[in-house]
């Protein structure tokens, strides 16, 4: 099992997949391994082949078998199409040894919504450990083994969570490219799971409730509540961390200003719904994440109304 003293924040992806650490580190043989990995999807055509790539190159133990599903919830466009035309290159490029234990797959959901597609994956995940990735990010291609790794390794951890760092940080209007960094910021400081890139002990959660919007945040508070504060860990905290979930950071002052009034409101909806889960807050020091979005609406609001269109 982990050595108290080993970061995995810093230690090296290639040693860490090594099959005598990765026995030693997480207490399986590679073969062994499964990781599972699901990303919901609703109109991704355009974003849904980058990270499928980024996800079948992920370096990983050999001999360790993933599996990545697909679920469509409320899709309209093409991402079926392109899911299917993606998986069949691969198939046809897949007899490398490294790669030959991936597979892909494509679900459809009849209920509209994300929390349906996420107990789906749950429903139907062939590992004790389960991924959840979203279709417009990037992770560094040390992000599943590290994460896996991490709660595999950790008995009391039910829960975590790979940070965000934005992609594109020479682009756009700076003043939202600043108070998107100021967020990410925030959740690294604070520590909070982060529904871009999380995983999840599937034994030690029911599913995500269907009144919830903020499916990541009911995951922390929810884990907290029942394991306590160390139940939650984190990859990327760190400035020296070589492991991190990238995005694109919006150009549209419009767009950001309804992104942090979707966020506000489902943390507003989840603590409305689920009251028991106040105490959780209050223990991970959360309150004051949604007080800081808060005031970046105000400032987009009252002084940037000429960007705001």
């Amino acid at each position: 099992m982990l050595d108290g003293n080993l970061d995995l924040d810093t230690y090296p992806v290639e040693k860490l997949i090594q099959p005598p650490n990765w026995q030693i580190i997480t207490g399986e043989n590679p073969r062994d391994s499964k990781f599972h990995v699901i990303i919901p999807a609703k109109n991704e055509e355009v974003a849904i082949r980058s990270i499928l790539q980024n996800i079948v190159r992920q370096k990983l133990p050999n001999e360790s078998s993933l599996i990545i599903d697909v679920i469509l919830n409320g899709t309209t466009d093409g991402t079926a199409d392109v899911i299917e035309g993606f998986n069949q290159e691969f198939i046809q490029n897949s007899e490398d040894k490294n790669v030959s234990n991936r597979t892909i797959r494509c679900f459809s959901v009849k209920e509209k919504g994300k929390i349906p597609a996420l107990n789906f994956g749950r429903h139907n995940t062939q590992s004790d450990i389960l991924i959840n990735v979203d279709a417009d990010v990037f992770p560094t291609d040390n992000s599943i083994a590290k994460i896996y790794s991490l709660l595999k390794s950790n008995p009391k951890c039910a829960t975590a969570s790979v940070l965000s760092r934005i992609a594109n940080v020479k682009n756009g209007v700076s003043v939202l490219r600043g108070m998107q960094e100021y967020y990410d910021a925030i959740t690294r400081d604070n520590g909070a799971i982060i529904g871009k890139f999380y995983a999840y002990k599937t034994s030690m959660f029911p599913d995500f409730p269907e009144d919830i919007m903020s499916n990541d945040t009911w995951l922390e508070f929810t884990s907290i509540q029942n394991y306590g504060i160390e139940s939650v860990k984190f990859l990327g905290q760190k400035s020296e961390s070589d492991v991190a979930v990238y995005y694109h950071a919006t150009s549209s002052s419009l767009e950001y200003l309804q992104q942090l009034l979707r966020w506000e409101s489902g943390f507003q909806c989840l603590m409305r719904q689920h009251p028991e889960l106040w105490e959780a807050c209050h223990l991970a020091d959360r309150i004051e994440i949604p007080k800081k979005i808060t005031g970046i609406m105000r400032m987009l609001q009252d002084k940037y109304q000429d960007i705001l269109r």
